[in-house]
């Protein structure tokens, strides 16, 4: 997997950290740009990447098309960064599902209006761009007491990290947000975390 993408970038963290290539399974990353348009292959978020495991070679392969599905399984699968403690899971969860379905949609949108938009519309660079502040803000006052998000390291950190680490791509200055910014240089020390960013 490779690319500039947040998205893109959450998922190599998370393989090197959990050492997820196991030999009970085979793991293939695969970006959509190399998939043929008549593969036959179900690929309904194209600009996600995708996981394949075979788990036995009788039978055919699952296939995760949503970043979030693949952390989870990678998480599950070694037992690692997703705790069995029920509440710090939940916990854990509701993060991931913050970043999927809010705080990366929302950056992803500013990031479009604000960098690579055809046409600038100050509207829709406006609303992304306070939304996305608004977001920094929840995040922010939820690491006000904890190092991480839902308390140990998790998927939720790995997913939501990426995109934090690029909020110059949408404008949104650290210096309001302080607990981000420390979570950010904590996560950054992670001895994971630098080599993965260098070959997303």
């Amino acid at each position: 997997m490779a690319g500039a993408h947040p998205m893109v970038k959450k998922l190599p963290s998370c393989w090197k950290s959990a050492d997820c290539l196991m030999k009970s399974s085979t793991l293939i990353f695969v970006p959509a740009t190399r998939i043929p348009p008549n593969s036959g292959v179900s690929t309904p978020m194209v600009k996600s990447p995708r996981l394949s495991i075979r788990l036995a070679p009788a039978v055919n392969p699952l296939r995760y098309l949503n970043p979030g599905a693949i952390l989870i399984y990678l998480a599950e699968k070694t037992g690692q960064f997703l705790s069995k403690d029920p509440h710090q899971r939940y916990a854990t969860l509701q993060w991931l599902m913050f970043q999927m379905g809010g705080f990366g949609p929302i950056l992803g949108q500013a990031h479009h209006f604000i960098r690579f938009a055809p046409e600038r519309i100050p509207y829709a660079m406006d609303r992304y761009r306070n939304e996305s502040k608004r977001l920094y803000g929840v995040l922010n006052g939820a690491l006000a007491d904890r190092d991480y998000i839902a308390g140990d390291y998790s998927i939720a950190d790995m997913a939501l990290y990426p995109w934090a680490l690029s909020h110059d791509m949408h404008e949104v200055d650290l210096a309001p947000f302080p607990h981000i910014a420390a979570w950010i240089a904590r996560i950054s020390q992670r001895p994971a975390i630098a080599p993965a960013l260098e070959k997303a």
